[in-house]
């Protein structure tokens, strides 16, 4: 990537120090970026050179179409990870540069898994088993740990109450990260194969098993500290990032609908409030159970998962974007059930309820 070609504009935003009241231009430049399509090195854009070798997406909205969460319908925004594995790395990429292949295909195949409530009804949830289909069609079942896309609006606030606040919190769906930058600059490694001063591999996600794939095209040049993302780049993705405003309720919010939310214990970690902000999230990593563990080897990892916010929920079941870390359920009511672990109390106290009240809980999540 060559930014000294850039239009002057743009140079100005990105290689000068920021003056006082320039974060809206920042911002402008930043969604710009976000929407970019992506090429592999060596196009004749040099300015949105980089891609690759191997990756997932061409452009951030690929995956996060309107700053949201994937969707399972088109499989955008789902995506293979694996715990470091010496052929594929730490993701599945279904995408390469021209004269490199990908390492594969993702598809999923569903396995029912009712569950009966307390007044005789069932609810017919379903257990993704992601499909690894090579290059030679064989297929290896059940490897890895989907993830979907979560959503991004509203997260630079968070960012910002939670260091207000000195309050723990993470971000990623492992929230295994201290500020949004970092998962922000994992997903260009591992979804675009674009390389920043945090990740300054130019290859990516290719391991040492396929030195080919390292020799790949790349767009790293002098100047730019050796990265295909230069500093100020990443920073003006960030601040786009940073400037979304949270999710709007979908409507008035039920009182009564909220005490049953809180008599479940649903609160515990689904916070409703943070520095001023309604999340409906503490930001922080519990044990959800075996049920919906991922494939991490260190003790427990693969049970905790962060605590999903539910602002805009309303809003993303209207636009299809199914919940939980892998997308496997299609509303409210199979995201509650699935949970497990530390949330058994409240999910067991859900499924106990009479129906009517089982309704009522699911219209006020309905309405954040």
């Amino acid at each position: 990537m060559r930014w000294l070609a850039a239009p002057l504009l743009l140079a100005a935003a990105l290689l000068t120090p920021d003056p006082a009241g320039s974060r809206d231009l920042d911002a402008a430049v930043g969604k710009a970026l976000f929407r970019r399509i992506w090429t592999v090195a060596g196009a004749s854009n040099r300015q949105s050179d980089g891609l690759g070798p191997l990756f997932n997406a061409r452009a951030c909205t690929s995956c996060h179409e309107g700053a949201g969460g994937g969707r399972m319908a088109d499989g955008a925004g789902l995506v293979l990870r694996f715990d470091d594995d010496p052929a594929y790395g730490r993701q599945l990429q279904t995408a390469a540069a021209p004269g490199h292949e990908p390492e594969g295909r993702l598809e999923v195949r569903w396995q029912p898994a009712p569950r009966r409530l307390a007044d005789g009804s069932t609810v017919a949830l379903r257990r993704p088993v992601p499909q690894l289909v090579t290059l030679d069609a064989a297929v290896e079942s059940g490897r890895g740990s989907l993830r979907l896309a979560p959503g991004l609006a509203g997260l630079g606030l968070v960012e910002q109450a939670l260091a207000e606040a000195g309050e723990p919190g993470g971000f990623g769906l492992k929230a295994a990260h201290a500020s949004l930058a970092q998962p922000v600059t994992e997903a260009l490694l591992l979804d675009l194969g674009l390389s920043t001063t945090d990740h300054p591999e130019p290859w990516g996600d290719c391991t040492e098993a396929a030195p080919t794939c390292r020799q790949g095209p790349h767009g790293s040049g002098d100047g730019e500290g050796g990265v295909e993302l230069a500093p100020g780049i990443v920073q003006a993705l960030l601040a786009y990032l940073r400037f979304l405003p949270p999710p709007a309720p979908s409507g008035p919010l039920d009182p009564d609908g909220l005490h049953l939310f809180a008599s479940l214990g649903c609160n515990g970690c689904h916070r409703p409030e943070l520095g001023g902000l309604q999340p409906y999230s503490d930001f922080q990593a519990h044990d959800l159970g075996a049920g919906l563990a991922s494939d991490e080897r260190d003790a427990g990892l693969g049970r905790r998962w962060r605590t999903a916010p539910l602002w805009g929920l309303g809003r993303r079941l209207m636009e299809g974007r199914p919940l939980l870390h892998d997308g496997r359920a299609r509303d409210a009511e199979e995201a509650i059930l699935w949970h497990d672990g530390a949330a058994r109390t409240a999910s067991a106290g859900y499924a106990a309820l009479p129906e009517a009240e089982r309704a009522r809980l699911l219209a006020f999540l309905e309405r954040l």
